[in-house]
């Protein structure tokens, strides 16, 4: 196989895939997303309830109005889900940009 100065790469699981294998260390910069792990008994929190409870909860309580018939709360948690989906993607945008950079490390067999 070739190698160079990465062009392309792949996530396969948790690893990073760089293709042509690199002939030095270089420093990338990527944005990634990850999935944060399922609620279980025994795994009783995860990104989300730490960082945005209140998120859910409105968006929990604005889904179940109509089931408890209770519509004119409907447009109470319709807005401070709103608020705090306009705080959470603010907070987001401010961390893409903060100036601290991503680094990796990979290794190769």
């Amino acid at each position: 196989m070739d190698a160079g100065k990465p062009l392309d790469y792949t996530v396969l699981a948790s690893t990073f895939k760089l293709a042509p294998i690199p002939d030095f260390a270089y420093t990338l910069s990527l944005v990634y997303s990850a999935a944060p792990p399922f609620l279980s008994t025994s795994n009783t929190s995860n990104t989300f309830l730490t960082v945005c409870p209140d998120l859910l909860l409105y968006a929990a309580l604005l889904e179940a109005e109509p089931y408890l018939m209770n519509d004119a709360r409907i447009n109470t948690w319709g807005t401070m889900f709103d608020r705090a989906m306009s705080s959470l993607t603010r907070s987001d945008e401010k961390g893409q940009y903060s100036g601290v950079p991503l680094a990796m490390q990979t290794t190769y067999i």
